[in-house]
């Protein structure tokens, strides 16, 4: 019997597996990607389908809502945000009986109308993207003869379109192919944990102190600038001749140290500003006042988290936001 009871639990194993893996191959069939046109209905009891457009994700493809997805409505140009694991959903195949008859149902001229709207490059944005570079000094032209030992890395635009009040604005971003380079760097760097950011938080609630959240406008490109010498091949649109190449001299997205390389440039501040970090967590600062607990950062990538007195945020804070561009700050309730 036990031989049996063990036969038995393995074939409940094997069914669960296999159930498993059906799931997972039906959700992989399910999935869209931007420019694919869908029909969908929010419920069993609305007739109406709406066709709409996938404009580009709307959540993480890691995370829990993996299926949500930014849309724009064909009829109304109105955007909006939709999980297809909640609603009747069906992509464009004209093979599918299916699409005929919902095809039926809806006007043709719906049905046809921007029917190659899909995310364009934008030259526009591209040029602002490079703008930025120049500003923080990113780069600068040189030619590759001079670097004979060096090899080039590649780079590519990654499309970070956002929705903002109801309108889709798009933003370019160049990430170099980090790994290219033959000898990778050192790039472990400290990020701070959920528990500490609670902690700290509490302490806020405690002390009676301001709390605030904190982006850095493209963190990576205000770091200090590389310890070796890396070289790109500049993107078709502004590449000026084949024997030009850009030599990177700031920690751009994409290489393996940007991180890191991020992280050091605000140790570096911080300190000089007369912050210390916690022994046992580098990646928090506290500022002390006449050896009282004054206030204190929390270092997260280009996020941060800030909280403390008037006298902290007058000699820190004002500071660090006057030496680097702020993207937003948002206070804490």
């Amino acid at each position: 019997s036990n031989q049996q009871n063990t036969i038995r639990i393995t074939d409940n194993q094997i069914e669960r597996r296999t159930d498993a893996e059906t799931e997972r191959k039906t959700k992989k069939e399910s999935t869209v990607k931007p420019g694919d046109k869908i029909f969908y209905k929010m419920s069993d009891t609305e007739k109406e389908w709406v066709v709409a457009m996938v404009i580009n994700r709307g959540g993480k493809k890691s995370g829990s809502i993996s299926n949500y997805w930014n849309v724009k409505n064909l009829r109304s140009g109105a955007m909006s945000g939709l999980n297809l694991d909640e609603v009747d959903w069906i992509k464009e195949d004209a093979t599918s009986q299916e699409i005929t008859n919902i095809i039926d149902q809806l006007s043709w001229e719906i049905f046809i109308q921007n029917v190659d709207e899909k995310p364009r490059d934008n030259i526009q944005a591209k040029e602002k993207e490079i703008e930025k570079w120049k500003r923080f000094g990113v780069y600068e032209e040189v030619n590759k003869s001079d670097y004979p030992d060096h090899d080039l890395l590649s780079c590519r635009w990654v499309n970070e379109s956002k929705q903002l009040r109801n309108e889709m604005t798009y933003k370019f971003r160049l990430v170099a192919r980090g790994f290219q380079e033959v000898d990778a760097p050192i790039s472990d760097s400290p990020t701070a944990q959920k528990s500490v950011m609670r902690m700290c938080i509490i302490m806020c609630n405690i002390q009676a102190w301001r709390l605030e959240s904190l982006d850095i406008r493209a963190a990576f490109l205000q770091s200090n600038d590389l310890d070796r010498i890396v070289l790109m091949i500049p993107p078709k649109e502004f590449r000026t001749s084949n024997e030009i190449v850009w030599k990177i001299k700031k920690p751009i997205y994409g290489l393996n140290d940007g991180a890191r390389k991020w992280f050091i440039t605000m140790k570096k501040k911080l300190t000089e500003y007369g912050c210390k970090p916690l022994t046992l967590d580098p990646s928090v600062y506290v500022y002390h006042v006449e050896n009282e607990l004054s206030g204190f950062c929390v270092l997260h990538v280009d996020d941060f988290l800030i909280g403390g007195n008037d006298k902290f945020y007058k000699e820190i804070i004002e500071k660090l936001s006057a030496e680097f561009e702020i993207s937003s700050r948002n206070k804490g309730t």
